[in-house]
């Protein structure tokens, strides 16, 4: 329908890849706004003539001359080269560079980058927890793709074909706008567009736009096809992007038509649908914007016969997707609805909007959210790795649209990082034993062993007794591991009383991750107490009286030779052994 320029109204797409004002453009699952109905097929220039002079000629099948021998079927020919294999890996980094190629050809506006791996806004919005997962995935950066090859790499050793890849996919990545959001939000409500938007400058940029079914402010899918941009009353400051259900509806089942009518019947119907909005006004400019669902299969002959019939209907006017739309400073604010599309109106169509049910309930968004906090703490403890790096964009994929439909695969998809991240924090534990506690206070220790390859930093130890007759009086240092090593801590503890209990070393991360299995460790608590004293002062008694005893019993007898009496008198006494 005619109006202003539109943007994600269809277009026109030059051959060859270069684009027109005229493009249409829908932002794809992974973030790459990319072409809609203008794409047509490369056609390739004919071969210049062999004279050089800038003409051309037609081949033309070749017939032996007048004089000619005629050819022998049965000579040998040279067989073909067989083509040299190309791995997966090269395969995607050339799809890549090509892609990139493209997308560099675009004007900046046609190009509508969604957030890195297209978090799935609608079930993060719905689900209990907070919105501090929705701003860090919303802020997560792309990664550098380092490609080594592409459409400019170069095949010589040494060549730079890989640096100029990995700066044309980053000035790519620097062009396009960031600013509109494409949620699966069937009927939006005020507060959850509030939430988004204060949540998206962690991208970068302020959000001004919502891509949203046109249910969502109209209130019904038979409403009249007005303007594709409407801005909202509240949140004031936002514009609505509406989508044409219906229209997007035919777009999305063309590959089954044509299957089964063959393209032009496809085509055709979905053509016949933009002439009935047209004869509802032919006279007032509205726009309409065809959003198919994200992983919509849509054939090349399809979209090269749309873009010929966009082009050629009159009552159709593609327009560039740099234009704002009608609605701009022509369209009253409007409120949310909350209503979606209306299977009742649509009728069999609308099946093919159905965007599938999320694996991400309030569980599994509880349990991503848990595992992203164990990345957290092991990259805060392990020192000279990047694996959690990688465990980390392995998870961040587990949050995206992409998986709607497919809870299976949603699941293997970030098990493998669940049991990395398990058997990395089960590496460190506590080496098991038994302890006797022989006093009244002092000091105990505990052995921490470290079966990762490389060292840990800033572990936090904590002990626990399981019983009051043991108390802890001050917890140890945070501990420092080599890899494949052990270290030893120490720790005040005072006994209360007599018995046995449990000290359970709890480690953690500074975030408080819990690393092993908390091993407990047996102890045997024996206070000295005031019979110590009596018992060793009786010892020491003992002691003392044997000591005496046998000094005594080894000194020896004196004789006595005589006594001096006072006033001067002496006795003597004499001992004879013979006869008197």
């Amino acid at each position: 329908t005619e109006g202003e320029p539109t943007e994600g109204t269809t277009g026109d797409e030059e051959p060859g890849g270069g684009s027109t004002d005229g493009s249409s453009v829908t932002s794809g699952p992974d973030g790459a706004a990319v072409t809609g109905a203008g794409a047509v097929p490369t056609v390739a220039p004919p071969a210049e003539d062999a004279d050089g002079d800038g003409g051309t000629s037609t081949a033309s099948p070749t017939t032996p001359g007048p004089g000619s021998p005629p050819e022998d079927p049965a000579s040998p020919t040279e067989e073909p080269t067989p083509p040299v294999p190309v791995s997966a890996e090269q395969a995607v980094r050339d799809g890549v560079g090509e892609l990139a190629d493209r997308l560099l050809g675009l004007d900046e506006e046609q190009l509508w980058w969604l957030p890195p791996t297209d978090p799935d806004l609608a079930a993060l919005l719905s689900g209990a927890e907070d919105d501090a997962t929705m701003r860090e995935l919303l802020g997560t950066t792309p990664g550098d793709p380092s490609p080594t090859t592409g459409s400019d790499a170069s095949d010589e050793p040494g060549g730079d074909g890989a640096t100029d890849m990995a700066e044309g996919v980053a000035e790519l990545l620097d062009r396009g706008r960031t600013d509109v959001a494409w949620p699966l939000l069937a009927g939006a409500s005020a507060g959850d567009l509030e939430r988004l938007r204060s949540a998206w400058p962690t991208t970068g940029s302020p959000l001004s736009a919502v891509v949203l079914p046109r249910e969502s402010v109209t209130g019904s899918s038979t409403a009249p096809v007005s303007s594709a941009v409407i801005p909202l009353a509240t949140p004031s400051g936002l514009d609505v992007v509406a989508t044409d259900s219906r229209a997007s509806a035919l777009f999305a089942a063309s590959a089954e038509e044509e299957a089964a009518h063959g393209t032009g019947a496809a085509v055709q119907h979905l053509l016949a649908d933009t002439l009935t909005a047209y004869q509802q006004d032919p006279d007032l400019p509205r726009s309409l914007v065809i959003a198919p669902p994200r992983g919509t299969v849509i054939t090349a002959a399809v979209l090269a016969e749309l873009d010929d019939g966009v082009r050629d209907a009159p009552w159709l006017s593609p327009v560039a997707a740099a234009g704002s739309g009608t609605g701009a400073g022509a369209v009253p604010p409007s409120t949310l609805t909350g209503a979606g599309p209306d299977g009742g109106q649509l009728g069999e169509p609308a099946a093919y909007l159905d965007p599938g049910v999320s694996p991400l309930d309030d569980a599994a968004l509880r349990s991503l959210a848990t595992l992203r906090g164990h990345l957290d703490g092991l990259r805060e403890v392990l020192v000279g790795t990047t694996a959690v790096d990688s465990w980390d964009r392995a998870l961040t994929q587990a949050w995206s649209t992409r998986w709607r439909g497919e809870p299976d695969a949603w699941s293997e998809s970030w098990r493998p990082v669940r049991a990395a991240s398990s058997q990395a924090r089960a590496a460190l534990h506590v080496n098991p034993g038994t302890v006797n506690f022989l006093a009244d206070q002092g000091l105990m220790r505990v052995t921490i062993v470290n079966t990762l390859p490389v060292a840990v930093q800033d572990v936090r130890v904590r002990l626990v007794s399981s019983s009051s007759i043991l108390q802890i009086v001050d917890q140890p240092e945070p501990l420092t591991i080599g890899g494949d090593s052990r270290a030893t801590v120490t720790f005040s503890a005072r006994a209360v009383t007599r018995g046995e209990t449990t000290v359970t070393a709890q480690l953690t991360a500074p975030n408080g991750t819990s690393l092993g299995d908390n091993a407990p460790v047996e102890v045997r608590v024996q206070p000295t107490g005031v019979w110590i004293y009596w018992v060793l002062g009786g010892v020491a008694g003992v002691v003392l009286a044997l000591g005496l005893a046998r000094s005594l019993r080894s000194t020896p007898r004196a004789v006595l030779a005589g006594t001096h009496r006072p006033g001067g008198t002496t006795s003597a006494t004499s001992t004879s052994t013979g006869p008197a």
